[in-house]
Protein backbone atom coordinates (compact mmCIF):
# COMPACT_ATOMS: atom_id res chain seq x y z
CA UNK A 1 0.00 0.00 0.00
CA UNK A 2 0.88 3.70 -0.65
CA UNK A 3 0.61 6.26 2.16
CA UNK A 4 1.88 9.96 1.90
CA UNK A 5 4.22 11.05 4.64
CA UNK A 6 5.36 14.75 6.07
CA UNK A 7 8.29 15.68 8.01
CA UNK A 8 8.44 18.26 10.00
CA UNK A 9 10.40 20.47 11.88
CA UNK A 10 14.05 18.11 12.40
CA UNK A 11 12.65 15.27 10.98
CA UNK A 12 13.58 15.74 7.47
CA UNK A 13 17.35 16.38 8.86
CA UNK A 14 17.51 13.46 10.95
CA UNK A 15 15.95 11.13 7.76
CA UNK A 16 19.09 12.26 5.30
CA UNK A 17 21.51 11.98 7.73
CA UNK A 18 20.74 7.98 8.38
CA UNK A 19 20.96 7.67 4.30
CA UNK A 20 17.16 9.04 3.44
CA UNK A 21 16.19 10.99 1.20
CA UNK A 22 16.36 15.12 1.61
CA UNK A 23 13.59 16.78 1.61
CA UNK A 24 12.44 19.96 2.87
CA UNK A 25 10.25 20.11 5.90
CA UNK A 26 6.54 19.64 5.30
CA UNK A 27 6.94 18.37 1.59
CA UNK A 28 5.24 15.23 0.22
CA UNK A 29 7.06 11.94 0.36
CA UNK A 30 5.35 8.78 -1.02
CA UNK A 31 6.23 5.44 0.82
CA UNK A 32 5.38 1.77 0.25
CA UNK A 33 4.46 -0.69 3.28
CA UNK A 34 2.98 -3.63 3.74
CA UNK A 35 -0.91 -4.00 3.79
CA UNK A 36 -1.59 -3.60 7.14
CA UNK A 37 1.46 -1.44 8.88
CA UNK A 38 1.74 0.54 11.96
CA UNK A 39 2.79 3.90 12.20
CA UNK A 40 5.89 2.23 14.11
CA UNK A 41 6.75 0.01 11.17
CA UNK A 42 6.37 3.58 8.75
CA UNK A 43 8.95 5.08 11.60
CA UNK A 44 11.34 2.01 11.10
CA UNK A 45 11.26 2.38 7.70
CA UNK A 46 12.06 5.88 7.79
CA UNK A 47 15.11 5.12 10.50
CA UNK A 48 13.25 7.37 12.86
CA UNK A 49 13.17 6.30 16.71
CA UNK A 50 10.20 6.20 18.65
CA UNK A 51 11.49 9.23 21.05
CA UNK A 52 12.31 11.50 17.62
CA UNK A 53 8.67 11.76 16.91
CA UNK A 54 6.40 13.48 19.82
CA UNK A 55 3.26 13.42 17.43
CA UNK A 56 1.47 11.34 14.60
CA UNK A 57 -1.21 12.91 12.58
CA UNK A 58 -3.28 10.43 10.30
CA UNK A 59 -5.87 12.54 8.12
CA UNK A 60 -5.70 15.30 10.31
CA UNK A 61 -6.12 13.29 13.44
CA UNK A 62 -3.53 12.60 16.21
CA UNK A 63 -3.15 8.81 16.37
CA UNK A 64 -0.84 6.11 18.67
CA UNK A 65 2.11 4.95 17.42
CA UNK A 66 0.39 1.88 17.01
CA UNK A 67 -2.26 2.74 14.49
CA UNK A 68 -3.18 0.62 11.63
CA UNK A 69 -2.56 2.31 8.30
CA UNK A 70 -4.74 1.90 5.27
CA UNK A 71 -3.80 2.72 1.29
CA UNK A 72 -4.01 6.31 1.01
CA UNK A 73 -3.45 7.66 4.29
CA UNK A 74 -1.66 10.87 4.83
CA UNK A 75 0.62 10.84 7.77
CA UNK A 76 2.20 13.86 9.41
CA UNK A 77 5.22 13.09 12.14
CA UNK A 78 6.32 16.38 14.23
CA UNK A 79 9.70 15.98 16.62
CA UNK A 80 9.52 17.11 20.28
CA UNK A 81 10.42 21.01 19.88
CA UNK A 82 12.23 22.56 22.82
CA UNK A 83 11.95 26.41 23.42
CA UNK A 84 12.08 28.93 26.08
Amino acid sequence: MTVTVRLYASLPDKLAQRGGQRVQAGSKLDLELPDASCLVDLLSLLRLRREEVLTAFVNGRQRDLDHILAPGDEVGFFPPIAGG
